[in-house]
């Protein structure tokens, strides 16, 4: 009996750790694409800001 439940704890400690590390993985990639999608907002403020100066001084940068 002692050997089961033993067995059964040690199994149950796996699954624990292997379940952890996969939360673990997954909020990883998911801070990486937040990083990302930061960056990206980050730089599309910047070309509004960049575009706004040139119309405010009437005229355009326009690239092809």
């Amino acid at each position: 009996m002692d050997t089961n439940l033993t067995a059964a704890a040690a199994s149950a400690i796996k699954n624990s750790q292997v379940q952890n590390q996969i939360a673990s993985s997954v909020a990883v990639k998911a801070q990486k694409v937040q990083k990302a999608q930061g960056e990206a907002a980050v730089d599309l403020i910047q070309q509004v800001e960049k575009l706004s100066q040139q119309l405010s001084s009437g005229q355009i940068d326009v690239q092809l």
